[in-house]
């Protein structure tokens, strides 16, 4: 019986512990099309231009520049191609599409 107990308390351990290292999606600052990928890429950028004619849907993460406005325009787009060319090629990250940055560095 206690190992019964103890199955059922391991199963239920891991499967909560599964729901909360998925409730947080963490998507890098420029991950216009929240693909989720760990590095920045073409796609993004192909996103954010579709995002500025107008033929796709903002998702919440097209605000590269995180200027306070909230504006998307040109600007973003200049900003996207910059973390683009960064050798690392990774910005600081956004949950949800809030501006919670978890990278300190100053991005002005």
């Amino acid at each position: 019986m206690k190992k019964i107990i103890a199955v059922l308390i391991a199963a239920l351990t891991i499967s909560s512990f599964g729901l909360i290292a998925n409730a947080d999606t963490v998507y890098l600052l420029g991950d216009t099309n929240k693909s989720g990928e760990p590095t920045l890429n073409s796609a993004d950028l192909a996103y954010l231009k579709k995002v500025l004619l107008g033929t796709e849907e903002d998702l919440g993460m097209s605000n590269v520049n995180e200027d306070e406005n909230g504006d998307v325009d040109i600007l973003d787009l200049v900003r996207l191609k910059k973390l683009l060319s960064r050798a690392e090629n990774s910005g600081p990250a956004l949950t949800y599409g809030v501006n919670e940055i978890i990278d300190e560095e100053n991005w002005n």
